[in-house]
């Protein structure tokens, strides 16, 4: 387990109702833990039945592909595959964001292994945005501001 600085519960509470929460997510591991037993099931029947909407789009595809022609299908199907990858971590990674905010022993559990990084935004009027750092965190940074 890693011992990360963060800041304490209630300041992540306040700081993310406030929109100046600045969240890193490593999202491979919040995939991971989204089949584990720390997630309530409501949460993981809603990420089990987002991926197999995608899963469930590249037989679609490639009937779709069929009727019309066929040089373009594979290339839809990998597209198809690609964007589900994406869209499945991104999912996880929020996931696990939007229970931290409502369970104090998983937010403690999740800086404890490292999934979880979060700090007081210093800048609270920067956009919303997202980017990877270089440990393979995605940087979810919230913020009323216009």
């Amino acid at each position: 387990m890693q011992n990360i600085t963060s800041i304490a519960y209630l300041d992540f509470v306040r700081a993310a109702s406030r929109g100046s929460a600045d969240v890193r997510v490593h999202q491979p591991l919040a995939a991971r833990v989204m089949a584990t037993r720390l997630m309530p099931n409501d949460y993981k029947v809603a990420f089990r039945l987002w991926t197999w909407t995608w899963l469930s789009l590249v037989p679609v595809a490639m009937a779709i592909g069929s009727v019309y022609s066929w040089w373009w299908t594979p290339a839809l199907v990998a597209l198809l595959a690609i964007a589900q990858s994406f869209t499945r971590l991104k999912t996880a990674a929020a996931f696990v964001v939007d229970y931290a905010k409502e369970d104090e022993l998983f937010y403690d559990i999740m800086l404890q292994l490292g999934v979880l990084r979060v700090s007081e935004n210093q800048r609270p009027g920067e956009k919303t945005g997202c980017r990877l750092d270089n440990c393979g965190y995605e940087r979810l940074v919230r913020s009323t501001g216009t």
